[in-house]
């Protein structure tokens, strides 16, 4: 954009920093919240002359008495924001007027023509994305005939849309009041306060109880005294002309002041620790150094001692590998002594049966018959020959067998 040419709608929307999203169905508070916050930065994107100067087109969108706490209206004036009358097609001149006056009518009247056609393109671009967003059918009790939606300011179109659709309860207000007056703490940032006034600020004026510029600048006054660390601050801005108590005056004086403190905090610290410093690095050098030659030590100490661990790992392990030998060396013997003893027994009860029959069969004369009974010799046995008597029993021998009940015992000689 140029000294002489004033960018169409067209032309402002494609430059705006922030396109609002199209919002489904009936709008809501929340959803209007962020339609006015995109519109509001869309706005003040763009200078002008108009409400000061210093905000843009802000006072575009915002409602006169909410844009005059932003921007105190000169005195003498209703309100800071005023939209610029059309100028007319051509300039007045008078008849008599010299060049000079002739020449600065036409200069005056370029100058309103301009900041009269931005400010009605910004209007109409701002309009057209409040229409693209929320829709058509939620504004159209504004619309009229033949003309549509022209004659109709993007601000009266957003505040009927808020009190149409962003509902505000007293319940609502009366919290957000109570938001308002909340004690600040001092020790987060300034900041803090700034957003807690702002946005009760802009709740209340979409609530239609909107705060005076002199009751947003009481309140944070206080809140910013009873916090206890600005005295002097304070009592720096109570020295200030009326005419320069604005609240975006306000937020600088209190942001500086918090800097400053921060500056102090910083150097009183840095002088404290830097003294401790300056004071003890020696101190702390000497046990660095202790402490690294105790490293080493530890660990030439820890290494030796790794070493004979390995040594008596490796003597144990070969101790222990020679003991399994000799355990298995000796678990073989045991096994052969048992098999030799069975072998053994087996072969005596072998013989002592081979003896008895062969005593049997030498002896011509029939043994004397009683009711005797050995499990290991059968039923031919002495008188004082029985079970529990027997002198060379047989493996498994049972000393309870009787001629009643044999329990599985020898049958020989049974009559």
């Amino acid at each position: 954009m140029t000294s002489t040419t004033v960018p169409t709608s067209t032309d402002l929307i494609a430059a705006f920093p922030d396109i609002p999203t199209p919002h489904e169905g009936p709008p809501n508070y929340l959803s209007l919240k962020s339609l006015r916050d995109a519109l509001k930065a869309n706005a003040a994107s763009v200078e002008t002359t108009l409400g000061g100067g210093a905000h843009g087109h802000l006072g575009a969108i915002l409602p006169f008495t909410v844009y005059d706490t932003i921007q105190p209206p000169p005195a003498g004036q209703a309100h800071s924001w005023i939209d610029p009358p059309f100028p007319g097609a051509t300039p007045t001149i008078p008849i008599n007027a010299t060049a000079h006056v002739a020449s600065s009518r036409r200069d005056s009247f370029a100058a309103k023509t301009k900041t009269w056609k931005l400010n009605k393109n910004m209007n109409d671009a701002l309009r057209k994305l409040i229409l693209d967003s929320v829709g058509e059918i939620y504004l159209r009790a504004l619309r009229q005939a033949h003309i549509g939606y022209s004659n109709i300011k993007a601000r009266d179109m957003l505040q009927f849309l808020f009190t149409q659709y962003g509902i505000i309860t007293p319940h609502d207000l009366q919290e957000n009041n109570s938001k308002f007056y909340n004690a600040w703490d001092p020790t987060t940032p300034f900041e803090t306060l700034i957003a807690q006034i702002e946005d009760a600020v802009e709740f209340a004026e979409d609530g239609k109880q909107p705060y005076t510029s002199q009751q947003i600048l009481n309140n944070a006054y206080n809140l910013v005294y009873r916090s206890g660390l600005y005295f002097d601050d304070c009592k720096d801005w109570n020295a200030k002309p009326d005419a320069d108590k604005t609240w975006d005056n306000f937020k600088s004086h209190f942001l500086h002041a918090q800097r400053q403190q921060r500056l102090q905090q910083t150097a009183t610290q840095q002088g404290f620790y830097g003294h401790l410093l300056n004071d003890h690095c020696t101190v702390i050098k000497d046990c660095l150094d202790e402490h690294t030659a105790s490293q080493h030590t530890a660990l030439s100490t820890l290494t030796s001692e790794h070493q004979q661990l390995n040594t008596v790992t490796h003597d144990l392990v070969k101790s222990l590998a020679t003991l399994a030998q000799q355990m298995t060396e000796l678990k073989s013997m045991v096994l052969n002594n048992t098999r030799a003893n069975n072998h053994n027994n087996n072969n005596n009860h072998n013989n002592n049966n081979n003896k008895e029959n062969n005593n049997n069969n030498n002896n011509n004369r029939p043994r004397i018959e009683n009711n005797n009974y050995c499990w290991t010799h059968g039923y031919r046995v002495g008188k004082n020959h029985t079970s529990a008597t027997c002198q060379n029993p047989a493996p498994g021998h049972q000393k309870d067998a009787t001629r009643d009940n044999i329990m599985g015992g020898s049958t020989r000689g049974k009559p």
